[in-house]
């Protein structure tokens, strides 16, 4: 399945937001937060969200999805063990300029946190690469 791009992203989240009618808060999580929140080049192929209900934008994510091409799957994620509190340190995404999805992600140490749980090399890779770009204490 191909990568799809930081591009291809931001451009299905534009148009997800284009078809919302009400605010929506999205705590995007794993490598989609990554690439928006910071700035990582590993790609991935489905943003995955610490949101398990998507009742409220689930007709929004078809037509988004419907127009843009692409079969990104926006969604729960699979595998998911946040640390206690982290929602207190969500940060807002400002790579996009959105009006009605507000988009968060997890502060970079929790993040890793979450990525790790699983113990595969693509979440240590991300580690490290986060580290590289980002800077980890």
């Amino acid at each position: 399945m191909k990568k799809d791009t930081e591009e291809d992203r931001a451009n299905l989240l534009a148009r997800l937001d284009a078809h919302l009618v009400r605010a929506f808060r999205l705590i995007v999580i794993g490598g989609t937060a990554g690439i928006l929140g910071y700035g990582l080049s590993r790609g991935t192929t489905d943003i995955d969200t610490y949101n398990t209900d998507l009742a409220g934008i689930e007709e929004a994510i078809g037509k988004a999805k419907q127009e843009d091409g692409l079969d990104i799957v926006i969604g729960p994620a699979g595998v998911e063990d946040p640390p206690y509190h982290f929602e207190e340190r969500l940060i807002n995404s400002k790579a996009l300029n959105l009006e009605n999805l507000l988009i968060k992600f997890p502060e970079k140490h929790d993040l890793v946190l979450m990525k790790t749980v699983r113990g595969q090399q693509q979440d240590v890779d991300f580690a490290e690469e986060l580290h590289r770009e980002s800077g980890l204490d």
